[in-house]
């Protein structure tokens, strides 16, 4: 026999004595034994059986898995909730051009609006999906409720001239900027504070801006007002969301 069936046959003579060998194995190794005193000998030995091996989860992390998956449902749910509440704004332009001939919406018009309602509502839940604190929620509901506003004015009228007047870009570049640098800081709120009074300066400096580079841009007193309050409560707005995500850090 050599020293390879020897340590085949000790690991069967273990199974053996712990009444954990199948039919074949136990015929097997009795039938080596009525020439092999020995191995009859170790056979008829009693050991205590095999140690039963139990698998457990570790309960924390069953709760996180558990934890996860509520996040993730109720995530798809707010999803599914927010692509309801776009579609029943559209049909209020949709009913009221059945209504009247003053409204006369564009099917592109309908998919730039339900794209902005859409993307706002994405944003904020990214955004908040992180903070139980309400202060938070309440500071990324005023900024994307600027962010909205101010994609909306521009888009159809133009806040500083027409919709093409170049400058008016300056106001989708500083706010997509905003955005991104909130993704890259994960919507932390001493970073994300400060990012909202960079906000409130660049809206103070892009009418002063227009003026500098587009002389007349401005054009008239009315419209100075108007691109001054709306640069005042927007820039306002910021810093209350800056204030609220820094009070709440």
């Amino acid at each position: 026999m050599t020293q390879l069936d020897k340590a085949i046959i000790n690991d069967l003579i273990l199974l053996y004595q712990a009444d954990e060998a199948s039919a074949q194995t136990r015929s097997y190794l009795e039938q080596i034994a009525k020439t092999d005193h020995a191995l009859a000998a170790q056979l008829a030995a009693k050991v205590s059986p095999l140690p039963e091996i139990k698998f457990e989860l570790d309960n924390s992390d069953i709760a996180q898995k558990t934890t996860l998956t509520k996040i993730q449902s109720r995530f798809k749910k707010q999803i599914a909730m927010l692509a309801v509440i776009t579609f029943l704004l559209l049909c209020i332009p949709f009913s009221a051009m059945q209504i009247s001939g003053e409204v006369n919406w564009t099917v592109f018009d309908f998919l730039v609006m339900g794209g902005l309602i859409f993307g706002a509502g994405m944003l904020l839940l990214l955004l908040i999906k992180e903070s139980n604190k309400w202060g938070t929620r309440f500071a990324y509901a005023i900024y994307i409720g600027l962010v909205f506003l101010t994609f909306w004015i521009n888009l159809a009228v133009g806040i500083i001239g027409e919709p093409d007047n170049t400058i008016n870009l300056v106001y989708y570049v500083s706010l997509v900027l905003s955005i991104l640098a909130l993704f890259w800081c994960r919507g932390r709120s001493k970073p994300a504070s400060i990012i909202m009074l960079l906000n409130a300066l660049s809206f103070l400096l892009i009418p002063a801006l227009s003026e500098l580079t587009l002389p007349g841009s401005i054009s008239d007193s009315q419209g100075a007002l108007v691109v001054t309050l709306f640069s005042l409560i927007s820039a306002a707005g910021f810093l209350m969301s800056a204030f609220l995500l820094y009070r709440n850090r």
